[in-house]
């Protein structure tokens, strides 16, 4: 759900929101699984979590192929 909400984010999509409802499919699968990580608002404390981590993957991905495309100086 992490990589959806990031890449909804970057494309300006919303294929999360299906999953995202107040009484939709993530909401149950967290509170089944992992209730523990979900945050005060009882919905998006993992989400964040998750959407956090793969936006700074994704940030580092993007550092390392600027370092790698970038022709080498003399």
């Amino acid at each position: 759900m992490g990589a959806l909400a990031y890449l909804d984010r970057l494309l300006g999509t919303n294929h999360a929101a299906e999953f995202l409802g107040p009484d939709g499919p993530w909401l149950h699968w967290a509170q089944e699984r992992v209730p523990w990580l979900l945050g005060p608002d009882g919905e998006r404390g993992l989400l964040f979590d998750q959407y956090e981590n793969i936006a700074a993957q994704c940030a580092f991905a993007d550092e390392c192929l600027a370092l790698v495309e970038q022709p080498p100086t003399e």
